[in-house]
């Protein structure tokens, strides 16, 4: 099995939205904090955030951006 090489918790929040019926996405953003088990790694305190965003293409596809 795989072993953890850091110690991390995060804390997120943000919406979804759907505009003109075929555009869809989401935004998201909060406060994470990192710390590595290896010695001479940096550990992490700040903010971060995700998005996406998704076109509708047709009524069974979306194309989308991460």
């Amino acid at each position: 099995s795989v072993q953890p090489d850091a110690s991390t918790w995060s804390l997120q929040g943000g919406f979804s939205f759907q505009a003109r019926g075929n555009i869809t996405g989401q935004a998201l953003l909060g406060y994470k904090r990192l710390e590595p088990d290896i010695a001479g790694f940096p550990d992490y305190n700040g903010i971060v955030g995700s998005g996406s965003v998704g076109v509708g293409v047709g009524e069974r596809t979306t194309v989308g951006i991460d």
